[in-house]
């Protein structure tokens, strides 16, 4: 039922917006707005800030990386000595080095779910920061340029913009100039 009112909530807002945006698009050609897109992917991966930010994402997501794998060849080490020694040790002892897997096999589980919420939470930062700075250059071109609206390219409901309409070059030129 949610699924069925979720969709057609969807499809009501996407022709809303399609809607708003075809009757932008006359007056556009009257000459009385100006649109504008960025791509907030391409701020990201070709900023200074940007990619230094993804550079220490990956930085940490390498170091979880290898832990995880660590761990993980501790786990395998430990099953194929519990399976070397299943004909030869102690029922007392088998009991102890499975127990000791189990435990093993629940802290590589924990470690993944921890290294996965710290990368997001990481990440997240890292993206929100960046947001909160572009914003005002966004509106600063906007302002300075005369548009009377400026999409985010792919995450606004736009299926289609003319690359003469992309302003995202000019926001990456003046991120860089105000990051440093």
């Amino acid at each position: 039922m949610f699924g069925k009112m979720k969709k057609t909530l969807g499809a009501t807002l996407l022709f809303a917006i399609v809607g708003a945006v075809v009757s932008i698009v006359p007056a556009a050609a009257q000459g009385q707005q100006k649109i504008a897109v960025i791509d907030s992917d391409r701020i990201v991966m070709e900023s200074k800030r940007g990619k230094a930010a993804l550079e220490k994402i990956k930085a940490r997501q390498d170091e979880k990386l290898a832990e995880g794998r660590t761990l993980q060849q501790g786990l395998a080490d430990l099953a194929k000595r519990l399976e070397e020694g299943a004909q030869s040790l102690s029922p007392d002892r088998l009991a102890e080095m499975k127990k000791e897997y189990e435990s093993k096999a629940v802290a590589l589980r924990r470690f993944q779910e921890d290294a996965d919420s710290e990368l997001n939470k990481l990440r997240d930062e890292a993206l929100a920061a960046i947001e909160k700075d572009v914003i005002g250059i966004i509106d600063g071109i906007g302002k300075e340029g005369g548009y009377s609206l400026i999409f985010n390219k792919f995450r606004s409901g736009l299926l289609f913009a003319e690359d003469s309409v992309d302003i995202t070059s000019q926001v990456i030129q003046r991120f860089d100039a105000v990051s440093g």
